[in-house]
């Protein structure tokens, strides 16, 4: 039998040849990835630059608009505002709302964090400063009105929060005066005639079994026959040196209170200069957008005395 060997020559040109195959392939492929991670890259450069293109209008006056925060004359801000912002919120709950927060520095996040306009609104992210150094988020959405005005701009994260400026600032001292002299207008009557019922349902929002058994109620009922407040409307409520700060929750029972300034749950004290001897209060508000209510229930710990300090 005789074996045939391949000759060297051969073998060479068969490994070169086979080499150009490997190397053309390789080219091949090499030039398709490119090709697709260049089309990657365009195509998300087209899309950055369409969105920077898209928003930038929008953006411009979200940033005018904040920018004005800052200054003294709510009525600039105001101007820049949409046709549904200026109907549910007037101009004076926007200026006190402003007042409220304070000096506070408004920064928009970068474009690629913005979305795309859909049905002629925009809504924009942001972080806000305060003069401590705390950060936290807020969003501002506009609305194509001839050019792009400020619908809703807040930091209330939760719930359904509409067209205005809502923050979650310490109200200013009118408005918590007030909050109080619209609760005794309902409540000195309700004192007089001993009916607790009758001023339970003039608080909107109100679970009565809970108001019940709560502790306004069992200083309500030592009340009762004890006081005149037949001129209470026409009296001003003073406020305690402590006056009225932000607390999240009660604990159950009188375990009281934790102050934590989330802007859910503002506690009130303070006395009506009554003679011969002062009426105190102390009672708890809690938001329900966009006003503060009543909240006194067997988790919040709300009362009415009679009395000096050292005796209460």
């Amino acid at each position: 039998m005789t074996l045939h060997h391949r000759s060297p020559t051969i073998m060479v040109a068969y490994y070169q040849e086979s080499t150009r195959n490997y190397l053309r392939i390789a080219k091949f492929a090499g030039l398709g990835i490119g090709l697709t991670l260049l089309t990657v890259v365009v195509f998300f450069i087209s899309v950055f630059l369409w969105l920077m293109v898209s928003t930038a209008d929008a953006a411009s006056s979200a940033n005018a608009f904040l920018e004005t925060l800052g200054g003294t004359d709510a009525a600039q801000s105001y101007a820049l505002t949409s046709t549904r912002f200026q109907e549910e919120q007037d101009s004076s709950r926007f200026a006190s709302e402003l007042e409220a927060i304070g000096s506070l520095n408004f920064e928009l996040l970068p474009v690629w964090r913005r979305t795309m306009p859909k049905n002629g609104a925009m809504g924009l992210k942001g972080t806000i400063q305060t003069e401590s150094g705390t950060v936290f988020p807020f969003v501002i959405e506009m609305v194509n009105e001839d050019g792009w005005k400020v619908n809703v701009v807040t930091n209330r994260m939760t719930g359904a929060i509409g067209p205005g400026a809502w923050f979650t600032g310490v109200p200013l001292e009118p408005r918590v005066l007030q909050f109080v002299k619209d609760t005794m207008a309902d409540l000195g009557p309700a004192i007089m005639q001993g009916d607790f019922v009758a001023f339970v349902d003039s608080l909107p929002e109100t679970v009565i079994e809970e108001v019940v058994s709560s502790s306004l109620k069992s200083t309500f009922d030592q009340l009762v026959g004890q006081i005149d407040l037949s001129r209470i409307t026409d009296i001003e409520p003073v406020l305690d040196p402590s006056g009225w700060h932000l607390i999240t929750s009660c604990g159950s029972f009188g375990g009281g209170c934790s102050t934590t300034g989330v802007g859910t749950r503002l506690v009130v004290s303070g006395y009506y200069p009554l003679e011969p001897e002062p009426f105190h209060f102390t009672l708890i508000y809690g938001y329900n957008h966009p006003d503060w209510l009543l909240d006194c229930s067997f988790r919040q710990n709300c009362s009415l005395s009679i009395g000096s300090g050292e005796e209460r």
